[in-house]
């Protein structure tokens, strides 16, 4: 049985859901922990303004926050699909249709919001990988800011790809071995 890509619609109307539910769940987070690290309630909560401890502490738990949202959850709660793709009714499989396992959401993440497609105009969370990388491989701005275009190109190409193919794998797919697909009746 052949099973059908996701629209195109349907699977940007899953990443908005998942976007401000992942956002707004680190967001909480991230203010928590600037309040904890400030001892006070008053200036910008940004990564800037941590210490830097308190910064890698910051960076690492809230990419493991991510991590537990789109691994955990499609893999232990809602099979095959993050709380967006529920609600849209799409479903993560493998290129050769079969049950998508933890390692497959992993690459997707790694090689999407982490890494390869992350951007800052699309994914927040990128930007922890970003400031950890900075802070651990001693990177530099300017590094970051080429790392950052190199997304963004990335990513670019990766939307082209989903919106203009008929199987709508982004690029993170090709390289994870999925496929989004509809489950709609």
């Amino acid at each position: 049985m052949k099973l059908k890509a996701s629209p195109r619609f349907d699977r940007l109307g899953a990443f908005i859901v998942d976007y401000v539910l992942y956002m707004t769940v680190i967001s909480i987070f991230m203010i928590l922990m600037y309040f904890i690290d400030q001892r006070d309630l008053s200036g910008n909560v940004t990564l800037a303004g941590f210490s830097s401890t308190m910064r890698i502490i910051a960076n690492i738990t809230g990419i493991l926050i991510y991590l537990g949202l789109t691994v955990f959850v499609p893999t232990k709660v809602f099979p095959g699909q993050s709380i967006g793709k529920k609600v849209m009714q799409l479903k993560v499989v493998t290129s050769n249709q079969d049950v998508a396992k933890w390692y497959h959401y992993l690459a997707r993440e790694i090689f999407g919001a982490l890494t390869l497609e992350g951007t800052t105009l699309v994914y927040m969370v990128s930007n922890l990988t970003r400031d950890l990388m900075a802070i651990l491989l001693k990177l530099d701005q300017q590094m970051i800011q080429q790392w950052q275009t190199i997304a963004t190109f990335i990513f670019i190409f990766s939307v082209l790809l989903a919106a203009l193919t008929p199987q709508r794998r982004m690029f993170k797919d090709y390289l994870a071995q999925t496929q989004v697909i509809t489950v709609k009746e």
